[in-house]
């Protein structure tokens, strides 16, 4: 990690195509390493490097599917990497292709149980 955030500070006056490429492997890094406060400033430097970059809406999609997924598996709570799904969600559209279903699987998908109709037997 501490490698690639000397990439960081060099990538500093690189191209913005470069520096994204740079941001976008230290905010995964951060993620794995369940960094919670650093990843998701991280993550965003990334997202406005892409952006200054032109990147392709599918490669910031992939990317923050990539952050949100490493995120949960490595137990954040749900407001650290849901705000990333619903990003890459919102910026996907309508397609419903690869990418949505890795981020439509991502979302917590739960609802309350009801309680029974019939009585419980009591020990």
């Amino acid at each position: 990690m501490t490698l690639v955030r000397i990439a960081r500070d060099l990538s500093e006056r690189s191209e913005p195509a470069e520096r994204a490429d740079v941001l976008r492997r230290l905010a995964i890094a951060e993620a794995e390493a369940i960094l919670l406060e650093a990843a998701p400033i991280t993550t965003d430097a990334a997202l406005e490097a892409m952006c200054a970059a032109s990147a392709e809406p599918e490669s910031v999609v992939g990317f923050l599917e990539t952050v949100a997924r490493v995120l949960k598996e490595r137990g954040a709570s749900h407001e650290v990497w849901q705000p990333l799904v619903e990003r890459g969600l919102a910026l996907h559209g309508a397609r419903r292709d690869l990418q949505w279903a890795r981020l439509t699987l991502l979302e917590d998908r739960y609802s309350a149980m009801r309680r029974p109709s019939f009585p419980m037997a009591s020990r």
